[in-house]
């Protein structure tokens, strides 16, 4: 039997089978129901509120009618009648803070697909060379392909003796009618676990024309990549399901990039697509297991960068395009972690630095010269707010950031709007760093009962304390809409504890491994979107990053899509980049006998 399920606030309404997923329902609506745990039931952030009719949640044995002004997990709940729920939270890329900045110093542009006009002497009696020697010649190419070749002898003697050749590793590999060569283009897309950004370049200039992006449609299937690795590993066409999911992405990606590009583009003119994403991305855009990921030892598929045609991976519009896709480093730093360092130039300053890329995982590159040494570490969810009981991500309505004025707290709002929805990762670090600072919560990251506070504390401050239902210390932040509080939770501290402790106890060991102390750099450089919106004195208060002059501290945006957009722009780049992350030794935390030690330590608030 078929029900129509009306979805709010969108007002969209869709006919389903009886016994859809209300999640499900919603996304044949085009609406992307934030499903954090993978649909696990686990995280609680798909819950709606059924407005009328009713709905069937759990299993056989379990369960439940849910009726009219109650509330459902769209993950667990199934249709059973004619209904209308309304979503609390939406995942809508216009509202979403992506980073998209990839400013790159234009240098050589060299790309991997390069474009030559010719015009050749006509066949005579005079002159009887072969047409295939006869172009070979004039382009001083080593070989032409056989495509080409067999089109050759009728090209040449329709069009005057004249074209532009397509020409691969000095090898042509297509003609095209008349000087064609200021029509040249590629992309450069940063595959990211949470957004995706793509960029449309002019390879004849190196000018950006257009630049899109959009929260990664894989997160239906868990916001992490454990959460992704274990779907390929449990489900039968897992691994199919994934990567259809990216490729199609990126087609609807590079559609927009043409459509609203300021000049008229042929997707046949796109020659060259560069891709940059962490080791699960990328393998997963490739249709490549990502099972030995998610086990011990965890090991990449490949380590060399990969060229592939469009066509291999089932890209609709771009067959045809030439795809670099980074080379991986070791385990979980893949190549996301060296299209970073290709980024910063980091084998080429005189200095010595770390590179921190702060996510769901960490990495963290030392830099000295030509010496570079890497790590990562399980960050978690949290600083995207996933883990987080009112949090997260840094979309419209999200508290972003908290100050304190001596009196009170205050609060910002990405969009502005008047009722916040509720806190993304940067303003839990500030709101822990606030609160570390005026004694509310101790080293041990214990939030404080009010008769454990300083009475010199204001009436403002301390009565945002109050207990939850379990009778645990929170700290009111805000309200939403409806009254309701949004809150900082003894668990979201703990959370954050954890997250705080992976990144800096990889950074200490790292340090370590060298006999170097944090003051010896020169530099930190702080990469990706969470570290670049991050303030980076909460993030020292709270021990995430090492204290040192906050003037050594430098944002250096989107790493990976600057990287991938380098190569792309200069393809010679890239066997340098193959080379350097062959070179870059790897410290394995999991096998660190100091780790255990060194990340209970960090886990301890700085005094």
């Amino acid at each position: 039997m078929k029900y129509n399920v009306l979805i709010q606030p969108s007002g969209k309404t869709v006919e389903v089978e009886e016994g859809c997923l209300l999640s499900e329902a919603a996304l044949q609506a085009g609406i992307a129901i934030v499903l954090v745990c993978g649909g696990n039931g686990t995280c609680g952030k798909c819950r709606v509120r059924i407005l009328s009719g009713e709905c069937i949640t759990g299993k056989d044995g379990q369960k439940k009618v849910v009726k009219k002004g109650e509330y459902a997990l769209a993950c667990q709940s199934y249709v059973s009648s004619n209904l209308t729920f309304f979503v609390e939270h939406v995942e809508k890329n216009a509202d979403n803070i992506i980073l998209t900045s990839a400013e790159i110093s234009k240098g050589q542009i060299n790309p991997y697909t390069k474009k030559r006009f010719f015009k050749l002497p006509p066949a005579s009696r005079e002159n009887t060379v072969d047409d295939y020697s006869k172009l070979k010649l004039a382009l001083k190419v080593n070989k032409i392909s056989f495509p080409v070749l067999k089109q050759l002898p009728d090209f040449l003697r329709n069009n005057d003796w004249q074209g532009t050749a397509i020409i691969v590793e000095n090898k042509v590999v297509g003609i095209e009618q008349g000087d064609t060569t200021a029509s040249q283009y590629g992309i450069a897309i940063d595959i990211g676990s949470t957004t995706i950004v793509a960029v449309l370049y002019d390879l004849t200039n190196g000018k950006q024309l257009n630049t899109v992006s959009d929260i990664n449609a894989q997160v239906k299937f868990g916001d992490d990549v454990i959460s992704r690795i274990s779907h390929v590993r449990d489900c039968e066409n897992g691994l199919s399901d994934l990567q259809h999911c990216v490729v199609s992405q990126v087609d609807t990606l590079v559609d927009q990039l043409v459509q609203e590009a300021a000049c008229i583009i042929d997707y046949a003119n796109i020659y060259d697509m560069s891709i940059a994403g962490n080791a699960t991305m990328q393998q997963i855009f490739l249709g490549i297991n990502v099972s030995p990921l998610g086990e011990l030892p965890f090991v990449q598929a490949f380590s060399d960068g990969i060229r592939i045609k469009g066509s291999e991976v089932g890209l609709t519009k771009l067959e045809n395009c030439n795809i670099f896709v980074f080379p991986q480093i070791a385990s979980f730093l893949g190549g996301d972690t060296s299209a970073g360092i290709l980024a910063e130039d980091l084998n080429k300053k005189n200095e010595q630095s770390i590179f921190v890329d702060i996510g769901t995982n960490g990495e963290i590159v030392f830099s000295e010269k030509d010496t570079l040494i890497a790590t990562s570490t399980a960050a978690g969810p949290a600083f995207e707010g996933a883990s987080i009981k009112d949090g997260m991500r840094a979309t419209h309505g999200a508290i972003d950031k908290i100050s304190h004025d001596g009196t009170d707290i205050k609060t910002h709002i990405i969009g502005d709007s008047k009722h916040p929805i509720g806190l993304c990762g940067t303003a839990v670090i500030d709101c822990i760093a606030i609160l570390l600072d005026i004694g509310i919560i101790d080293e041990t990251g214990l939030l404080l009962d009010t008769s454990e506070l300083s009475n010199e504390l204001p009436s403002s401050i301390t009565s945002r304390i109050r207990k939850d239902k379990n009778g645990q210390n929170i700290f009111v932040v805000a309200h939403n809409s409806t009254g309701g509080t949004i809150a900082l939770h003894q668990s979201d501290v703990r959370e954050i504890q954890l997250g705080a402790g992976a990144i800096r106890s990889g950074i200490n060991i790292l340090l370590k491994s060298l006999g170097k102390e944090i003051s010896d750099l020169d530099k930190i450089y702080l990469a990706g979107g969470f570290g670049n919106y991050m303030n980076v004195a909460s993030a020292q208060r709270i021990g995430l990053l090492p204290k040192t002059d906050i003037n050594k501290v430098e944002y250096v945006g989107n790493s990976s899509l600057k990287g991938a957009s380098k190569a792309l722009l200069n393809s010679k780049l890239c066997p340098e980049i193959d080379q350097l992350a062959a070179e870059v030794q790897h410290i394995d935390l999991s096998m660190n006998l100091d780790f255990q030690m060194e990340f209970a330590s960090a886990m301890i608030f700085p005094s």
